[in-house]
């Protein structure tokens, strides 16, 4: 249990060449303490938490989406989905803005999205499940429309 804590200690402490102080309030022999020391140098003083997770920072866009350092998508489905969403027409800014229901102009039937996956619902061969109407017959309704 010593020897887990000084290697804590060690991940946490500034890396330089010189071995932390602690090993000896630890109960913990120098040669062990040299040997826990050049383990974690060799690794590179990375704690657990950034072996697993790569301690990376990532960053992501107002959608949610992991971006690069440039600012461009990652994920090749988020790309596949902003290809979607430009097919559409649906905007970032006006997805923000808007209350996520839609109207058939033909029949009036009105379908609720989650705001952001307006994509998922409006694809390619989409149709008005009550009249069969093209999607281009759907107009987002205006949030103080909504009854």
């Amino acid at each position: 249990m010593a020897e887990a804590a000084y290697r804590n200690l060690i991940q946490k402490a500034e890396k330089s060449n010189k071995l932390p102080e602690g090993w000896q309030v630890l109960g913990i022999e120098q040669d062990v303490a040299l040997s826990i020391y050049r383990e974690e140098k060799g690794a590179g003083f990375k704690t657990f938490q950034e072996e697993i997770y790569g301690g990376a920072n990532e960053s992501y866009n107002k959608k949610g989406q992991r971006i690069d350092a440039e600012g461009f998508v990652i994920e090749e489905a988020d790309i596949e989905q902003n290809e979607k969403d430009a097919e559409w027409g649906v905007d970032e800014e006006e997805t923000a803005s808007t209350s996520g229901a839609f109207e058939c102009g033909n029949c009036g039937y009105t379908l609720f999205v989650a705001k952001g996956r307006e994509a998922k619902f409006f694809g390619a061969g989409f149709k008005c499940p009550q009249c069969g109407a093209e999607k281009d017959q759907f107009t987002t309704l205006d949030p103080d429309d909504i009854e």
